[in-house]
């Protein structure tokens, strides 16, 4: 063994078969991409055909892609090993350079909790193929025996539908089981194929977590090896391979199969028919196995284990394609279903091209049509566009419904669409809520520059225009995003501007989430082994425009009330680190739109501390990671960033200081669909109103799209309800209602709606309407202050 290498990677091109391991002091060199997570300090293995990240802190696997051009493509990777008495972390005790034959990065700890057993982690890199090698050697080097031993490798994939042989690909919203046994996981990202097997292709015991944390779809997976109890001075050995690869997906199982020394057997498939955005699934014994682009006439290479294989093809939008056997003594034709074409046109009420989403439905037997999961603004069953779309579809009849967001009503068809020819649709949206002076806008969403999100930013920026936002602000993670400098940039530009932030996603010291905008200057502020204290102080410096927001409070690891543990009722938390000077909290995030009990928990929250003074501004923001999991906009802010406008007017010409300095005094509504105008004294939200003789006077306007079902209003007072209102039904106006309040004490009021039914226009997650407005204060004693109830 030598000392392990330090100083800078060198930046050069690499012979074929060479690996480079070592520490790196700084990125010079390693063409790192805006996802990366690699940090100076962390652990290199480098190769022309792939490249990773090893944590230094804790020997996770943070950073993984087919090289040698470096844009992460894994979520992380996290080695522990359970037994008998739960699940233990490896305490890293040395990292080694070893040179024995291959060149390796070897970790080596200890797991405690028991008798005490030392661990040997071996990363090894194929020089010539995307395969990293996972060794994992355990020694009992206690006096008693460890019972039930195995290693719990915890994958998180970045978004991706997983595959799993026997179940197919894991989609959201479907019905899979949550432990399964299987040869290999595999998954697709763009043009890039990724497998996970063990040595020998002995079965992975997986549990499948399809939550999707923060509005994305994050199939995390925990993988076991088989159990063994280890007598004291017992060892246990297990060897696994991560295959990354550029190209298609049956490519890097062939290379798993190939490193397992497996027989295969190879069939010739002509797939010259299958159009660029079609793909063919294999299945095995009637059972989905494995789905993979194939183009031209390729050879496949599938387990030999006596079973039989059959194919077909599977087109974006259209039914899956009739099947063919495969024969390993002949090439197979493969059958492609006919398509039609569908030419969508949305036009406002002018007749001029409007930016829309249209979901489509199959009426009459015709099933939904499916685009995919892959990225893209054909996602699911819906269309994304700037208002004129061709998208082809398998023939039948569908129903098409147009919707941009809760300011404008729907627009519906029903279409019939026939082979080999092209059907057109126009549809016409209206816009039937008034919203002069304020901007519609989402506060936190994820772009491809985050590690966990494939959506392109021209993607993003359509996507947003078309669900009617007009302002967004980049929050991915760890990184600064400039949507101006998109080279096309100026067809998104009349409909919504961006504006460049940071999501601080800690690590090393993890206290939460949070996001600071803007950040003109594209500099990201430190995430790694700060504290709350120092990443506030940093934002203060950025400038006084900047504002500092606290995500999803309560989200567990990531919550920062929750890892700090903050009682809202007393203002102070168990953790000396919490400090309480951000100006922004997110109340509602996209994870809660179908979690009620959790999004009200977040609003209990907010009041407590309301009530002892805390002056938070409540936001809302999507969230998004990828469609069609979740539109962006969904919940969005509304910002009321001109007070004297008496017209819808163009809120893409607000500057964002103008929109941050509303923002921070409070003007400003959280929604996933109805739309609250709320006044008291001819003052906005955020405002402190006096209360004179007699009480003072207030306005309630409740504007909903007509899809959304509301269930109740109320006014609530110092947190509590102080009145219920009664809304009409089936039209936008809902509820305009002229109050007196006089309340005896200072008060501050705030609005809430919700319903019940989900909104028809989103799925496959289901949305239910909510709304929140910013208080209004009330000064009741007349002392020219707001005085909290709980003070």
């Amino acid at each position: 063994m030598s000392p392990l290498a330090r100083g800078p990677l060198p930046a050069r091109a690499l012979a074929p078969g060479e690996v480079q391991v070592g520490r790196y002091l700084s990125s010079q060199g390693l063409p790192l991409g805006p996802r990366t997570r690699g940090r100076p300090g962390d652990y290199f293995l480098r190769s022309s055909a792939l490249v990773a990240v090893v944590r230094a802190e804790d020997g996770a696997l943070v950073d993984l892609a087919p090289g040698p051009a470096f844009v992460d493509r894994i979520g992380w990777a996290q080695f522990r090993v359970c037994d008998s008495r739960g699940t233990h972390p490896i305490a890293v005790e040395r990292y080694t350079l070893v040179r024995e034959g291959r060149t390796e990065l070897l970790l080596e700890g200890a797991v405690h909790g028991g008798p005490r057993l030392e661990v040997q982690l071996r990363f090894r890199l194929d020089g010539a193929q995307g395969i990293l090698e996972l060794e994992t050697r355990l020694f009992n080097r206690g006096g008693t025996p460890r019972f039930d031993v195995e290693l719990c490798d915890h994958l998180g994939l970045t978004n991706t539908p997983l595959q799993l042989p026997g179940l197919g690909e894991l989609r959201p919203g479907g019905q899979f089981p949550r432990r399964a046994k299987a040869r290999f996981a595999a998954r697709t990202e763009g043009t890039e194929a990724f497998v996970l097997a063990q040595q020998g292709f002995a079965p992975l015991e997986l549990a499948v977590d399809p939550a999707h944390p923060a509005g994305a779809f994050d199939p995390a997976i925990d993988v076991r090896y088989g159990k063994a109890s280890l007598p004291p001075g017992g060892s246990l050995v297990r060897t696994r391979w991560l295959v990354a690869q550029t190209g298609a997906l049956h490519e890097a199982l062939a290379t798993a199969l190939r490193r397992a020394g497996r027989p295969t057997s190879s069939f010739q498939l002509d797939a010259r028919a299958l159009p660029e955005d079609g793909r063919v699934l294999v299945r095995r014994g009637g059972r989905p196995f494995l789905a993979t682009r194939v183009r031209g006439r390729a050879r496949v290479e599938l387990p030999q284990d006596g079973a039989s294989y059959v194919a077909s093809a599977l087109l974006p939008g259209a039914a899956e394609g009739s099947t063919v056997a495969l024969s390993a003594s002949r090439e197979v034709r493969l059958k492609v279903p006919r398509r039609g074409a569908l030419a969508l046109r949305v036009v406002d009420e002018r007749g001029e091209p409007l930016p829309a989403k249209v979901r489509l439905e199959g009426l009459g037997g015709t099933p939904d049509p499916d685009f995919g999961n892959a990225g893209g603004l054909t996602a699911g069953a819906s269309i994304y566009s700037l208002g004129a779309r061709e998208v082809r579809l398998a023939p039948g009849r569908y129903r098409a419904t147009a919707s941009r967001g809760p300011e404008y009503g729907v627009a519906q068809l029903a279409v019939q669409v026939r082979a080999d020819g092209t059907t057109p649709l126009r549809l016409a949206l209206r816009k039937l809520v008034p919203t002069p002076g304020w901007i519609a806008a989402d506060l936190h969403v994820h772009s491809a520059a985050s590690f966990d999100s494939p959506d392109g930013l021209d993607e993003r920026l359509v996507s947003a225009a078309a669900v009617g936002l007009e302002l967004l602000v980049a929050t991915d993670h760890n990184t600064v995003t400039d949507y101006a400098r998109l080279p096309d940039r100026a067809r998104t530009a009349p409909w919504v501007q961006a504006v460049p932030g940071q999501e601080v996603t800690t690590e090393g010291y993890l206290f939460g989430h949070f996001n600071i905008w803007p950040l003109p200057d594209g500099r990201p502020l430190e995430w790694v082994h700060t504290r709350p204290a120092q990443l506030f102080a940093e934002a203060r410096r950025r400038g006084p425009s900047v504002l500092v927001q606290v995500n999803h409070p309560r989200m567990g690891s990531i919550g920062y009330f929750d890892q700090l543990g903050l009682d809202p009722t007393t203002g102070r938390a168990t953790s000396p680190e919490y400090r309480a000077d951000f100006e922004l909290l997110e109340v509602f995030n996209g994870d809660d739109l179908d979690q009620p009990a959790a999004l009200e928990r977040v609003v209990s929250d907010w009041f407590a501390l309301l009530n002892l003074g805390r002056r938070y501004v409540a936001t809302a923001g999507s969230d998004a990671h990828r469609l069609p999991v979740q539109d962006p906009g969904t919940p969005r802010t509304f910002i009321h960033w001109q007070l004297d406008a008496r017209e819808d007017d163009d809120a893409v010409r607000a500057r964002p200081a103008q929109v941050a300095s509303a923002l921070k005094a409070g003007r400003a509504t959280l929604t996933s669909g109805p739309v609250v105008h709320f006044s008291v004294g001819g003052k906005p939200l955020g405002a402190l109103v006096p209360l004179p003789k007699g009480g003072v006077p207030a306005l309630v306007e409740i504007y909903a799209p007509p899809q959304q079902e509301l269930q109740r209003a109320e006014l609530v007072a110092n947190g509590r309800i102080e009145q219920r209102f009664a809304m009409a039904a089936g039209r936008s106006l809902r509820l305009r209602q002229r109050l007196v309040l006089r309340p005896a004490k200072d008060t501050w009021y705030v609005l809430r709606v919700a319903g019940a039914s989900a909104d028809p226009t989103q799925r496959p997650r289901p949305v239910r309407p909510f709304a929140l407005t910013n208080p209004i204060w009330v000064d009741a004693d007349g002392d020219g202050r707001f005085t909290p109830p709980g003070s």
